[in-house]
């Protein structure tokens, strides 16, 4: 091999060693965030539990509670809306651990499940229609945005249905 081809291979290796370090976030430091499920899609009255999986993507990766026991991540029961439920009634909220990797590039992205222990039939009809609003938040304060550009900036579950 040449000393000119020596030297070209050598300048490729050190770009793509360089690129490698590249600190700059894949995703906007903005979190974002998409429903991918809700099971079981009929559930009995204070008697089941409910799963919610999410995916999550934040450029800075700073997707976490700051503090142990600090809510950020919110599933609103809809029915609030109707005057059904108070917010508060309405609101399950979970603390994330600190989802920060330790690497140069810290964009993350992944899955989170969590469980709604309960939900209740209020009573209106035999069996009623519920979706939860998702609602997640960075270290910053950062509310995360619809990882499919959603115009409304609101992300929700599919429907499911509780029975009395």
């Amino acid at each position: 091999m040449s000393i000119k081809n020596t030297f070209i291979s050598f300048l490729l290796l050190i770009g793509l060693v360089l690129s490698a370090c590249d600190s700059s976030p894949v995703f906007p430091i903005e979190p974002k965030v998409e429903f991918i499920d809700i099971q079981p899609r009929t559930v009995r009255h204070f008697q089941d539990s409910i799963v919610v999986t999410i995916k999550f993507q934040d450029g800075d990766g700073n997707v976490g509670a700051l503090i142990d026991g600090d809510i950020n991540l919110q599933l609103i029961d809809e029915r609030y809306k109707l005057g059904i439920l108070t917010l508060e009634q309405a609101t399950n909220g979970y603390s994330l651990p600190n989802l920060t990797p330790d690497a140069r590039n810290p964009s993350i992205q992944g899955e989170i499940s969590v469980t709604i222990p309960l939900t209740v039939n209020t009573g209106v009809n035999m069996e009623e229609e519920v979706r939860y609003q998702i609602k997640l938040w960075d270290r910053a304060g950062n509310l995360a945005g619809p990882i499919d550009g959603n115009p409304d900036n609101a992300v929700y579950t599919d429907f499911i249905t509780v029975y009395r």
